[in-house]
């Protein structure tokens, strides 16, 4: 009974998760492997004072601008898949 109960809402369009859910759980997800990762790749290597005088504190603050876009990108390209094999 479940079953055809399933068929049916796939039938008419009802979505359980929204195509927003899946992109900022997508985003989360990949915001939490990606954002580390850069932000220590900058700093190890001493990005932002090979180009400026400042510190390298602020490599830390461009690696997580950084992490962010990337995780934001690769969000959306997985949120969409999924949203497309949901449907």
């Amino acid at each position: 009974m479940a079953a055809e109960q399933d068929i049916k809402d796939r039938k008419k369009g009802i979505e359980v998760i929204g195509p927003k859910t899946y992109f900022f759980i997508s985003f989360l997800i990949w915001s939490i492997v990606f954002v580390p990762l850069s932000m220590g790749v900058f700093f190890m290597l001493e990005v932002f004072p090979k180009f400026t005088d400042l510190g390298n504190q602020y490599s830390v603050v461009i690696g997580l601008f950084v992490g962010l876009i990337v995780s934001a990108v690769v969000g959306y390209i997985y949120s969409t898949r999924a949203s497309k094999v949901s449907q």
